[in-house]
């Protein structure tokens, strides 16, 4: 259970994150300042991984494997799963 909590929170961040009206201007600011980093604020499995890193360093992953798999891993599980959710969500959405 702690695995889907920590895929649907990295999630949730990284959806906010690319594509949250409220944040446009942000990203805008950033992808013309940084182009390197607005590529990332673009990408569900790229943002995702980082975010999962983050999430995993500070301590709230709840994932219970996490001493055996280690952060990267967690990272890029959670990363794989943000784009697979990401493309299932984008299909929903454009009917």
């Amino acid at each position: 259970m702690g695995i889907i909590l920590t895929i649907l929170l990295a999630y949730g961040l990284s959806s906010l994150i690319i594509n949250a009206s409220i944040l446009t201007k942000p990203r805008m600011w950033v992808t013309n300042k940084y182009p390197l980093l607005g590529e990332l604020l673009s990408c569900y499995q790229c943002l995702g991984f980082w975010v999962g890193l983050i999430l995993a360093i500070i301590g709230l992953n709840m994932f219970p494997l996490l001493p055996y798999i280690g952060y990267i891993s967690t990272a890029c599980v959670i990363s794989g799963t943000n784009e697979i959710l990401g493309i299932i969500t984008g299909y929903l959405y454009r009917g």
